[in-house]
């Protein structure tokens, strides 16, 4: 997440820890199939920006990237 997040607003250290345990404490336990986008919801619905794939609070990651981060491989 890091990586996709370095050019943004959301990209700072504080947020980046956020989003984490939101990941890891929701979607993370909720996963289930690679093919499916997953979602973060961290914030409000206020906070967006689509070059990174966040809209209205929610992260969208790939089913891809999310299994990625749940196993810790690439």
């Amino acid at each position: 997440m890091q990586d996709k997040l370095r050019n943004s607003k959301y990209g700072t250290q504080d947020t980046l820890e956020h989003i984490t345990k939101r990941f890891d404490e929701t979607t993370k336990r909720l996963f289930r199939d690679k093919k499916e986008p997953q979602y973060v919801v961290f914030g409000s619905p206020l906070d967006k920006d689509p070059s990174v794939g966040i809209r209205q609070g929610q992260l969208k990651l790939t089913g891809r990237v999310t299994f990625a981060t749940c196993t810790g491989t690439n």
